[in-house]
């Protein structure tokens, strides 16, 4: 017999183990009706993916430092640019201020032989350095910028799939992200400080190291790596851990930052790298402006697109509609992107407004819920807590539709009857939708669900194992 046979249970002992999670089920749902005086009825239980369907919001915001967010579109070039090698300055208000990206080295094996290259970062750079923050975001928030990930949790995030090219990528992207200078000449600016820092430089990561699986993290992080090259490529089930740089961590925990879509700055960049570039741009000019419009010819030169074709109005027209036509109806901080082309005196333009009512969204129910499933629970929350049932102008759901939408009838249920017991009847609760609210909170996170609104994650002070300190 194999060493994979072994592994695997036999009939029997699959038959037994089944057994043995129905009497579990039963016995579950016979004491929860016993407690329960509420009645109850059969719904489906939707899964956490099927609940963040509801409201991405909740999840595919990050908030990355403010004077990175904002110098981005310069920061990270398109990886197809002939100057992802060389050193990029951007001067800014006068000749004293300027940004340069100054190019690091990176090291990869091919047939036995190192390759050293020299690269700056790029859009495949952000994609990576984006998850880095998302994932520091819900282990979190460490004040040390310490981030510990596997290569899959990466590939998660960037809905890419697990593979050698996948790994040597990440390995390549990560040494280029620690070893690529940013420099910041009086433009780096702190919170509640208007002037910038005289001299100021640093890269977006300090520090890379593989994770022994046999050590804990915080022992493993005072102990020096001698090694020049940390390995990371195929080493398909380790983890890692990047330290992200202090300067960009205190900026975001004090609070100079900006919330940016990640998920739809993926989307952008998966379809093109030039017109994620723009996207970054179209994020930071209209959190302040609701128009923004720039020549097609100048717009073209900003992302670095250049070549003989383009001086023919014909081939720049047809660029401009492939980033209307990838932009259009994108989120960013302040709303919704809408885009189009209009004629110039002298050159067609690029036109981009900040709408900031979104358009009706189509809010599916599982099929197996019902639309009568969640009146009853939308019935029940009226009925005992008061809370408002009034339709959206928008189309989309009221906040107690989304209740009943997003969990299982058993959660709602369980907050219904601790809310009755405690709260419905006290002439000192005031605020009774805020109290059921905070039950509701409660029960989601004993379930191991993701609240619909806004939520520390497991720094929630509604977390279970944060009340029972």
């Amino acid at each position: 017999m194999s060493a994979n046979n072994k592994k695997q249970p036999s009939d029997n002992m699959r038959k037994r183990l089944e057994e043995v999670r129905q009497r579990i089920e039963k016995s579950t749902q016979k004491t929860r009706k016993e407690k329960d005086t509420l009645p109850t009825k059969k719904f489906a239980i939707l899964n956490e993916s099927k609940q963040l369907d509801f409201y991405p919001d909740t999840v595919e915001t990050i908030r990355p430092e403010l004077n990175v967010a904002r110098h981005a579109d310069f920061i990270f070039t398109s990886p197809k640019s002939k100057n992802v090698s060389k050193r990029r300055e951007r001067k800014l208000n006068n000749s004293n201020e300027f940004i340069a990206v100054i190019a690091g080295t990176t090291v990869s094996e091919k047939n036995g032989e190192r390759i050293f290259e020299e690269r700056t970062p790029t859009v495949t750079s952000a994609r990576i350095f984006y998850a880095l923050l998302q994932l520091w975001e819900q282990q979190g928030k460490r004040s040390d910028g310490w981030v510990v990930f596997s290569g899959r949790d990466i590939f998660k995030i960037l809905n890419t799939k697990a593979g050698k090219k996948s790994y040597d990528i990440l390995r390549r992207e990560l040494f280029v992200l620690k070893s690529s200078n940013i420099y910041w000449s009086f433009c780096y600016k702190y919170k509640g400080k208007i002037e910038g820092e005289s001299e100021q430089m640093f890269s977006l990561i300090s520090y890379i190291k593989r994770i022994n699986k046999n050590l804990n993290f915080e022992t493993e992080v005072q102990i020096k790596d001698t090694k020049n090259i940390v390995k990371i490529a195929s080493q398909f089930y380790d983890r890692f851990a990047v330290q992200i740089d202090k300067n960009i961590i205190l900026g975001i925990l004090q609070g100079h930052n900006k919330p940016f879509y990640l998920k739809d700055y993926l989307t952008v960049s998966e379809k093109s790298f030039d017109a994620s570039i723009l996207y970054t741009k179209i994020d930071l000019y209209l959190s302040t402006k609701r128009v923004w419009r720039r020549e097609v010819t100048g717009l073209l030169e900003d992302l670095g697109i250049s070549g003989q074709r383009y001086k023919k109005l014909a081939h720049r027209r047809k660029k401009a509609e492939e980033f209307v036509d990838i932009l259009n109806s994108k989120r960013i901080s302040t709303g919704l992107i809408k885009a189009t082309l209009e004629k110039g005196a002298n050159d067609l333009l690029f036109r981009v407004e900040r709408i900031t009512n979104r358009s009706p969204r189509t809010w599916d129910v599982h099929q197996t819920l019902g639309s009568e499933g969640v009146e009853y629970l939308v019935s029940e929350m009226v009925k005992w807590v008061g809370m408002p049932n009034k339709k959206n102008e928008d189309g989309t759901p009221n906040l107690v539709t989304r209740y009943a939408m997003s969990y299982p009838e058993t959660v709602i249920l369980d907050a219904l009857s601790r809310f009755r017991a405690d709260a419905m009847n006290d002439t000192k609760v005031s605020n009774k939708i805020g109290v059921f609210t905070s039950y509701l909170h409660k029960q989601v996170h004993l379930n191991k669900l993701q609240w619909i609104g806004k939520c520390e994650g497991k720094n929630c002070k509604y977390q279970p194992n944060l009340l029972s300190r």
